[in-house]
């Protein structure tokens, strides 16, 4: 009716500003809200010209191209809003901070992650002038640290969180930003294998969810966590406790198999190898390895599956099934990551497997590529030296005594360039040493 009425008019701009683009916007019906919010804004940019309204109007047109999706429209968008807003706000203003919180959302949405955390810190210094201690001060830190730990910037990461989670934990009490905070502090201490602390922030998130959300998949995932960080702090006990009531929830909750169901059980799985129940780990590791099989087919997950299952077998003596596992693992690997760390891992035990039945050559073929990998990626490191040195009982084993002495002298030379004083590992490699001088 305005726009019949009054034509090109700042109420009608106002009416298709709030009455239709931002109504479609709240229950996200966006492409309504693109449609009506680009109405509003060419309307009072040529009414108004550089005005705050104007401003408004490209904010809200971001917001809403930024639910579809529309990244680049959105960050033009935004950007076109906090010029005007800069231009026209007196000093430093809250909403020139939440432009720039939007901003840096998009871009954290586009992948790049230095513009985002340039964008996050931007707005946490704009809020801690205007508002010191504040929600919005809280979540400009938590998204400072999402981006600061894309860019895996552990240090920056952690402060940010912590400073999140403290601001957030005064100024909101228990709530769920609080608690969002809480866990991603947890797991940036799991990142840097301060695994006691990283249990005391999943705690917190965790006690928090459970009463604010009860069974929710966040508290799930705050279990899941808690029962990883239990885990490594060797409290395997409350670990199987937390993963078990993980799992509990997510089967709850989810429909189907999914891959979080199934790290789970994975998890599952090393803390009963941890607790030395063999038979449970292998079955809660052969239950991953269906899983991952039907989502993922060749998959990393479904490598360290395999590996973990050779693993199992290899610890109850059950060699055959072991070197079953052993070689899925190994040949999924080489396929899915190349030379990597992990495919080292299960070349490596490959090699063990194949020397536990004396099938020396092959042994030969998995500890030559374990070694050669370990040696291009590691360099000088113990897991290098350990692949030498099964490297040369292999060849040993095949009689080859000239390659088995350069392999164990490298083993030897690494062990005691990286040990501090003696160590065993030092007596038994030179002990195969002298082995091998005395068969030549």
């Amino acid at each position: 009716m305005r726009l019949e009425v009054l034509g090109q008019h700042v109420h009608t701009a106002d009416r298709f500003h709030m009455l239709v683009g931002v109504a479609h916007h709240k229950p996200y019906d966006f492409t309504s809200a693109v449609e009506a919010l680009q109405i509003a804004s060419d309307m009072r940019l040529t009414l108004l010209g550089d005005h705050l309204d104007t401003a408004e109007s490209y904010y809200w047109f971001g917001l809403a191209n930024s639910g579809m999706e529309n990244l680049n429209l959105a960050l033009e968008s935004f950007k076109v809003s906090l010029q005007l807003m800069k231009k026209l706000s007196v000093g430093d203003h809250c909403k020139i901070a939440v432009v720039i919180n939007q901003i840096r959302t998009v871009y954290l949405e586009m992948g790049d992650y230095n513009s985002a955390r340039e964008q996050f810190q931007n707005a946490v210094d704009l809020y801690e002038k205007v508002l010191e201690k504040h929600e919005s001060t809280a979540t400009s830190f938590h998204n400072l640290a999402i981006a600061c730990l894309a860019l895996g910037s552990y240090p920056e990461a952690l402060e940010c969180f912590r400073r999140a989670s403290t601001t957030r934990l005064e100024v909101l009490s228990q709530h769920v930003l609080t608690a969002n905070s809480f866990h991603m502090l947890g797991v940036v201490h799991h990142k840097i294998n301060d695994f006691t602390s990283a249990v005391e922030a999943f705690q917190t998130a965790l006690e928090m969810r459970s009463t604010l959300l009860g069974d929710h998949l966040d508290t799930a995932e705050s279990f899941y966590w808690l029962g990883l960080a239990k885990c490594e702090v060797g409290d395997l006990k409350c670990a199987l406790a937390s993963l078990q009531k993980a799992l509990q929830l997510m089967k709850e909750l989810s429909t189907g198999d999914n891959a979080s169901i199934t790290n789970i059980i994975n998890k599952l799985g090393t803390v009963y190898y941890k607790m030395g129940d063999y038979l449970a780990a292998r079955e809660q590791f052969q239950n991953a390895v269906d899983l991952y099989e039907k989502l993922f087919d060749k998959h990393e997950s479904t490598a360290t599956g395999y590996h973990n299952l050779a693993a199992t077998y290899l610890a109850i003596g059950s060699y055959p099934e072991a070197l079953e596992c052993s070689k899925q693992a190994s040949t999924m690997r080489l396929e899915v990551l190349g030379q990597h760390i992990h495919t080292a891992d299960s070349c490596h035990m490959l090699g063990v497997l194949h020397h536990k039945i004396h099938d020396f050559t092959s042994a030969v073929d998995a500890f030559q590529t374990a070694s050669d990998i370990r040696s291009a990626l590691l360099g000088y490191h113990q897991d290098t030296g350990e692949s030498y040195h099964w490297l040369g009982l292999a060849q040993s084993g095949m009689e080859d005594h000239k390659g088995a002495l350069e392999s164990l002298q490298k083993a030897l030379q690494l062990r005691r360039e990286l040990s501090t004083g003696d160590h065993p590992d030092i007596a038994d490699i030179a002990n195969d040493t002298a082995l091998v001088y005395f068969k030549m």
